[in-house]
This record gives C-alpha cells, structure tokens and sequence, in this order.
C-alpha cells in the first residue's frame, strides 16, 4: 500500500465516522466507532462509553467530543490493560494527535472551535442559527482520519540524494525523520558514495541533539532493486545528482530537486568548515519543515 492508497483508507474511516454522525449519534460516539470498526473491534460498550464525552463533555465546554473520541479510539489501539505496562506509546499517540488537531483547527476545545458555549441556552441558540454541526461534521471527519492515521501509520517515505552521500543528503534525511514524527521515514542514498559520511556531518548532527548511529554513505543502487522499500517521494540536494540519469524507482515516485551548496567544499579552519555545515543545515532544516508542513502533494510550492 503506498501514501496515496493510505491516505483512502483513512479517509474511509472519516466517511464512516460522517454516516455514523449524519444517522444520530454525535461527534464522539462517531468517531469512536468508525475508528473501533477501523481496528475490527466490536463491543455493546461502544459508543455507549463515549457517549458523556459528546458536545463538549456533557455541555461543560470541555475538549470537542470528536478530539475526545478520536483519543478514545486511539487508546483501544495503544491503551494498556494493567498496572504493569507502559503508558508511553498511548500517550505519546494521544500528544501527536492533540498536536496535529489543533495545527489545523486552532483549538482543541467545543468552545473554542465553535466561539460558543452548549451548555447555555443562548450557546445552544447559536450552534442551531449558524448551522453549526456543520463544523462539527469536519471536526469529526478530520480527527477520525488523523486517529486512523496513528492507528495505522503508513509513513511517507522519502529518499533523499546527492552524488557523494556524505553531508546534505544525510542533513536531509536525519531531519526528516525527527521532524515528521513518525509519520514520515527517510532515507539518503548518492550516485557515486564516498563510502563514509562526513566527519563534519556527524560532529553537526551530534552538536544538534541528533542521533548518528546507523548513518551510512550508500549507493542509490540499493533502493533500485524491485525487493527494495517503495518511495512516495525522491528529493536530490546537490545539482550534480539532479543532473544524472537515476535509475528506475520502484512504485514511481514523485521527485523534486532543492539544491544547496556543498558544505564539504568550505576551507579553513576546523572552526570555519563547521560554520559552513551550520549554514547549510539551517538551510536543509528550512526547507524540510515546509515539505511536512505542505506534504507530498505540494511539493511543488517548496519554492
């Protein structure tokens, strides 16, 4: 299953969760379902268990009852069942949620999203008057789809190159993956591989909190081979790569070229060459926050 074919089945979800909402129940009873459906999961409990969380919590003005059913979704997936296991992978899925949600809506709260309060007459007056479950069919939607994505994670999968694999593609490739918080997995690769990475590189990534083990100079070869893991994406970083001929990626992948300037070519001091690769990281990192911030169908607005 590639990104795109991902992205259906998790828009299916958010369909459901809409047909669910549109047949009676409300946001987090919806929600809920679709996404314990998701994970073939069938209880007489649910939605009932979500069913207080609805509009705001009872009308409290509390999280949006989609948020609050999409963490209950979350934690039929990563929720423990005794004292003894870790908390660790639900919240962590609960964080990433809440942070993605409230990225796109602004706010994780029934009041805020929709500047009115259920739990008063004049609140209830508005949502009706403005057509507001019009908002909260998007809210549901959208958090179902995000859940689902956590749920099942099929991460964007990028594969960065230059000719030596040995400084911008491997900058590229370590910010991807801290960056896209799992939702993105990169790799580097280059035409003609040094055979090691830049000692320069590491010394940066370390001063930059990053980890570098496992970090390699490899041939792009290895990502040709028909066994070898699909890309959604291929970026090349230095214009020699962009120049030649690659070879044929398995899936078809999108490929785009952002180039930047060779740090490995600086001179002088110790000092002064990892004063370049500062400089060129900082433009790498610029431009890897947009692409996750624009995602695989924009990438042509990376500029």
């Amino acid at each position: 299953m590639n990104w795109k074919q991902a992205q259906a089945v998790y828009g299916a979800v958010g369909e459901e969760a809409l047909a669910q909402f549109k047949s009676g129940l409300y946001c987090a009873e919806s929600v809920l379902l679709a996404l314990a459906k998701f994970q073939d999961i069938s209880s007489e409990l649910i939605p009932a268990i979500a069913t207080g969380f609805c509009s705001g919590v009872a009308r409290t003005s509390g999280p949006c009852g989609a948020v609050s059913g999409a963490i209950m979704g979350l934690s039929l997936a990563y929720g423990r069942n005794t004292g003894g296991e870790s908390l660790d992978q639900a919240y962590l899925a609960a964080q990433r949620f809440l942070k993605r949600f409230n990225a796109e809506f602004g706010s994780t709260n029934c009041a805020g999203l929709l500047n009115c309060h259920l739990g008063t007459p004049e609140g209830q007056e508005t949502f009706k008057k403005n057509d507001l479950y019009k908002k909260c069919f998007d809210y549901a939607v959208r958090a179902s789809e995000l859940a689902a994505e956590l749920i099942d994670p099929h991460p964007i999968r990028v594969l960065v190159l230059c000719t030596g694999n040995s400084a911008r593609s491997v900058m590229g490739e370590v910010l991807i993956n801290a960056l896209g918080e799992g939702r993105w997995k990169a790799y580097s690769a280059g035409s003609h591989p040094t055979g090691q990475v830049n000692p320069l590189t590491l010394e940066l990534l370390r001063e930059k909190g990053h980890r570098t083990e496992g970090l390699r100079s490899k041939s792009w070869d290895e990502f040709a081979s028909p066994t070898a893991s699909k890309m959604d994406l291929v970026i090349t970083v230095c214009d020699n790569a962009a120049g030649e001929v690659c070879p044929v990626w398995p899936g078809g992948p999108r490929k785009i070229h952002v180039g930047f300037p060779d740090p490995a070519a600086a001179t002088g001091s110790h000092e002064d060459q990892l004063a370049e690769f500062r400089r060129v990281y900082a433009m790498i990192e610029e431009k890897i926050k947009r692409l996750i911030e624009l995602g695989p169908d924009r990438i042509g607005e990376i500029g």
